[in-house]
């Protein structure tokens, strides 16, 4: 899982590609697959190095928990922070330390940060 390849992937990021199934990600209401990925899933990508579906924090295609940069540091003995402009539960901030299947979770993604 991962990676990109533009003969699947389509011409551009808002353009569906040619396999319906490349794309990791959960359906949206009316029932499309994202074309394009989201804050969540891009900083998921940054911080934890891996593909997830849009609203997805720092958890695999199929929703489990996985390391991120911040957490392999701690265990490290090495002290982190994440420094935002906007509410640390929102998604970008929050791919620093939580993990979530929703981007929405705001309550659950503030707990990640308390501990």
């Amino acid at each position: 899982f991962g990676g990109y390849d533009a003969e699947l992937g389509g011409p551009n990021p808002w353009t569906a590609g040619s396999d319906v199934q490349y794309l990791i990600a959960r359906s949206t209401e009316a029932g499309r697959r994202h074309a394009y990925t989201d804050s969540s899933s891009s900083a998921s990508s940054m911080t934890a190095g891996l593909k997830t579906f849009n609203n997805g924090v720092n958890v695999d295609y199929a929703g489990s928990q996985v390391e991120t940069i911040a957490h392999w540091a701690q265990r490290q003995g090495i002290a982190v922070g994440a420094v935002s402009s906007v509410p640390i539960s929102h998604a970008t901030p929050a791919a620093a330390y939580a993990h979530n299947v929703d981007r929405d979770d705001f309550q659950d993604l503030t707990r990640d940060l308390l501990g």
